[in-house]
């Protein structure tokens, strides 16, 4: 379902379209891809897969889903320019024109340790924005290695799934005591 753009948009928008333009959300479709992902993992079809390497590509999956999504969403903040009532007001200092939000969007960045790249958020959405990734971003890769982590961990320790080598086996032999003490014996 596209959006029309308001008349006249931010510069960006002058750029692309002169006049009322259409700006579509077709970028969220990449979320049928982590749709199918998990479909395909739940039809029983990568049973000969490692839990990491599915784990691993998983991670990846969400990972693209994650990008495009939030750069999707940036590119229509970016294009549509501040929306009339909600502006920042900045004012001349030393560093050039700076506003409230201007500051807390650098504070937020810096104590981040993201940095800054050659491209920044002009817009008070766009700034907005940007915060909200930084969290998604550093919420998503904590919990993701966590994930690979376990995954790594319970492997190691025998008690990850189950792979067999040899796909067309019938059985599985089971050698070793399990248990401790008297009853083992």
């Amino acid at each position: 379902i596209p959006l029309l753009l308001q008349k006249g948009g931010g510069p960006a928008c002058q750029t692309i379209c002169p006049g009322p333009c259409w700006i579509s959300f077709s970028y969220l479709r990449c979320m049928r891809v982590l749709l199918v992902w998990t479909e395909i993992e739940g039809s029983g079809a990568l049973d000969n897969v490692t839990e990491f390497a599915r784990g691993v590509i998983t991670t990846i999956i969400k990972f693209l889903v994650i990008v495009v999504l939030f750069s999707g969403t940036m590119f229509i903040f970016e294009t549509l320019g501040d929306i009339e009532g909600f502006t920042d007001r900045t004012m001349e200092t030393e560093m050039g024109h700076t506003s409230f939000l201007a500051l807390c969007y650098f504070t937020f960045v810096t104590i981040s340790t993201v940095g800054y790249g050659d491209f920044s958020p002009m817009t008070v959405l766009g700034r907005l924005f940007v915060i909200i990734v930084i969290l998604g971003g550093v919420a998503f890769f904590s919990i993701e290695t966590g994930r690979m982590m376990n995954i790594m961990k319970m492997s190691a320790s025998g008690k990850g799934r189950f792979t067999p080598r040899n796909p067309r086996a019938r059985h599985v032999l089971v050698i070793g005591g399990g248990v401790k003490g008297p009853i083992s014996v």
